[in-house]
């Protein structure tokens, strides 16, 4: 990812949870995997920051983030590596630890 430029206040992230077969997945420290149809889950999701544009200010490479439902493109592929992307104003929170899966 470092060779490649984003936009403005573009930011590149990778979700927590996985999305497979039309469901999103996560799991628990302990194993208890939690699953939803992706039309349920329109809701704010945690993704790990993978690079950013040169305009984000509040937002660094490898912090974690809060993204408001719904508002993240449609997954890309570059070296055989699949992430989204987003603009820092859909962001509601940034954390420098791992959240806690629920």
């Amino acid at each position: 990812m470092s060779s490649m430029k984003f936009q403005k206040q573009r930011i590149a992230f990778s979700f927590l949870d996985t999305a497979y077969k039309g469901h999103f997945k996560s799991q628990t420290s302990w194993g208890f995997e939690l699953e939803n149809k992706l039309d349920d889950a329109k809701s704010p999701r945690w993704g790990k920051v993978l690079g950013i544009g040169e305009d984000v200010t509040n937002v660094d490479v490898g912090d974690y983030i809060f993204i408001e439902q719904m508002m993240w493109s449609l997954n890309v592929n570059h070296d055989n590596a699949r992430f989204w992307v987003t603009d820092e104003k859909n962001v509601l929170l940034v954390s420098k630890d791992e959240p806690k899966t629920v």
